[in-house]
Parts: structure tokens; sequence; C-alpha cells
């Protein structure tokens, strides 16, 4: 559980460079913004509390 949340967590900050921050302002789509950042802080902290 704990490596897939960090797989997790990986892909979610490749998603962000991959869609480049400028698109997250230009576009200010807030389902994407709070879908991004609702996964990263979830895995991130879940991770963090499984180890």
């Amino acid at each position: 559980m704990a490596k897939w949340g960090l797989a997790w967590q990986q892909m979610g900050i490749r998603r962000n460079e991959t869609k480049g921050r400028a698109f997250i302002q230009h576009e200010l789509r807030r389902s994407y913004y709070y879908y991004y950042y609702y996964y990263y802080y979830y895995y991130y902290y879940y991770f963090y509390f499984t180890v």
C-alpha cells in the first residue's frame, strides 16, 4: 500500500508537470485543481502515516 500511494503521488506530480502550471493558471479548472491536490495530499499523508 505504501508503494502504491507513493506511485500515485509521483503520477500526480508528473501529470501536473505534463499539463503545465501555466495550463492550470490560464484555464483555472477547479475540478482538475481540487482533484489533483486532493489525491496529492491524501496519498502524501497516507504514505507518511503508513511509514
